[in-house]
């Protein structure tokens, strides 16, 4: 097994699951990480799950950025596949996308 990192320092920016993913990733690459999230997902007071469902209902494109932001509104919201039907869906980078497909939104 090669340690292409052999001991550099990475300072890891992402938030929760996938920061810590790429911690694992990084440090079986012989990195030595340090997680520092510079960003947490939550829910303003303003929004409820019913708001947020009211909102797609009355959007004709949803972006999506990463993968967290579809975790963060999947949890909030529930499954999506029927209120994004008939919706355009853009998604920001592969792994947005597939996290999209792995919900079976592929719109």
């Amino acid at each position: 097994m090669s340690l292409h990192l052999n001991g550099c320092k990475v300072l890891v920016t992402r938030p929760g699951q996938l920061g810590e993913q790429l911690c694992r990733l990084i440090q079986s690459d012989g990195g030595i990480t340090i997680e520092f999230p510079t960003l947490e997902l939550t829910v303003s007071k303003e929004l409820s799950r019913q708001g947020l469902l009211d909102l797609i209902a009355s959007a004709s494109h949803i972006l999506f950025v990463s993968r967290n932001a579809v975790q963060f509104v999947w949890q909030l919201a529930g499954d999506l596949a029927e209120p994004l039907r008939n919706k355009v869906i853009l998604a920001v980078g592969e792994g947005t996308r597939n996290e999209l497909a792995d919900l079976n939104i592929n719109n």
